[in-house]
C-alpha cells in the first residue's frame, strides 16, 4: 500500500514535519486512527532508542570536573 504520510526532515537544520497525503483523508476515520496510532507507537519507540544512544555519546564527551579540593 503508497504511504498515507510522508515524513520529511531537513538535513541542514534538523528540523521534521509532516505531509499528509490527499489519499489519506478519503481512508474511513477508524482506519486513520488505527494506522496512526501504530505509527505513533513506532516512532516513539524509534524516539527513545535513538534518545538512549544520544546520551551515552553525550556522556562520552561530556567533561570530567575535577573535584575543589
Amino acid at each position: 500500500m503508497k504511504t498515507d504520510i510522508k515524513l520529511v526532515a531537513n538535513v541542514d537544520s534538523g528540523e521534521g514535519h509532516i505531509k499528509i497525503m490527499p489519499h489519506f483523508d478519503k481512508m474511513n476515520a477508524l482506519w486513520q486512527v488505527d494506522v496512526l496510532g501504530d505509527w505513533i507507537h513506532d516512532l516513539e519507540t524509534l524516539y527513545h532508542e535513538r534518545m538512549a544512544v544520544w546520551n551515552k555519546e553525550m556522556k562520552a564527551v561530556r567533561p570530567i570536573r575535577t573535584k575543589d579540593v
